[in-house]
Parts: C-alpha cells; structure tokens; sequence
C-alpha cells in the first residue's frame, strides 16, 4: 500500500506543479495585454497623430467615413469592443447603450455623436475644459465631401453642445479619473 499511496502522493505533487507553471504562463501572458490597455491621452495621440491624413487611409470604400475613422481610432488604441463598431454613427451609441457608457458628460477619448434632421457624425475628444463646456475634438469627414484633401480635420475649441451633439460616448475600460491637458488658452480638464 506504501507504493500505491507514494505514486498518488507524486501525481498530486505533478498535478499542482502543472496548475502552477499554467498559472505562471497565463499571468505571463496577460501582463502584455494589461500593458497596453487604452487610455483617454492614448485615444487622443492616435487621432490626433492623423490629423491631415485623408478617409482612405481607414476605409477603402467611397463613403461618409466618419464613424469608420473614430472606430478605427478606438481599435488601434485597444479599446473593449471595439470591434462592435462599423461604419455607423448608430453604431457608437448602440456601443453606449450595450455597455452603459452613454453619458452627457465629456472625457478625453470619448466619441462625441451629433444628430441632427437627416444628418448625423461623430468625433473624437482630445480635449475638455475645466468647466466641460468646450471640447477639442479629431474627425473624419468633417467638411460633409467623402474624400475631402483636407483629411482627418483637429477642431479647436468648441462649446460641448455644438452642432447637434446628442451624446458622450465613453471607452469600456478606459479610466476617466484623469484628464489630458491639452495646451490651449482654455484651461483644460485634469482630474
């Protein structure tokens, strides 16, 4: 019985040193993924870093490409869910409703989503004021041309409610404890 009860005693210890090498291995691998989780100043740099470029860059079909740039933005940032996002201004507030994140209040890396009677866009936020009544923002076909020259467009300054603006549209993940000084003669939100 010694035996018996020696090899069940050796399994158990493979056992538990096996759960402990996969352990190791998963934390391993989870680290890089942590590593690169979105950030509202992250959000803000890539779309920011596009300003300029034009529509195709991000969507190859002729098109309003709006929301094709903005979700292309929160993809490249490593936004949760991203990928729910397609080529639709609708498809930005669904993402808000789906996970709660639909807000009247702005952050740094938000999509701001404008309605208007037969028209709708959205941006990015790289920019709040102090007070949240002005934003700084980053879009796509912002000038109503598919394809414009003028590209991905920085829009300075603007009051928050401009232009139709139905809603805020927050990042899943993404902590909004901290804001992005952007420099300006407005001061900025910095939380």
């Amino acid at each position: 019985m010694k035996r018996g009860s020696s090899l069940i005693r050796r399994g158990a210890d493979r056992a538990r040193a096996l759960l402990v090498a996969l352990g190791i291995a998963l934390g391993l691998l989870a680290a890089p993924l942590a590593a690169h989780a979105a950030t509202p100043g992250g959000i803000a740099a890539i779309a920011q870093a596009q300003v300029g470029k034009p529509g195709s860059d991000f969507w190859p079909q002729p098109e309003d490409w709006c929301a094709d740039f903005a979700g292309w933005v929160w993809r490249q940032a490593g936004v949760v869910g991203a990928g729910e996002i397609h080529s639709a201004v609708s498809d930005f507030q669904d993402y808000g409703t789906r996970h709660g994140t639909g807000s009247s209040t702005p952050h740094v890396g938000d999509a701001v989503v404008h309605k208007a009677p037969g028209h709708s866009h959205v941006q990015i936020v790289v920019g709040v004021s102090a007070d949240r009544s002005q934003i700084q923002t980053v879009g796509g076909n912002e000038y109503g041309s598919i394809w414009d020259s003028r590209g991905v467009h920085f829009q300075d300054w603007h009051d928050t409610w401009a232009d139709g603006t139905t809603e805020f549209v927050s990042p899943v993940g993404v902590s909004q404890s901290v804001g992005v000084p952007v420099t300006s003669g407005v001061p900025t939100l910095s939380l």
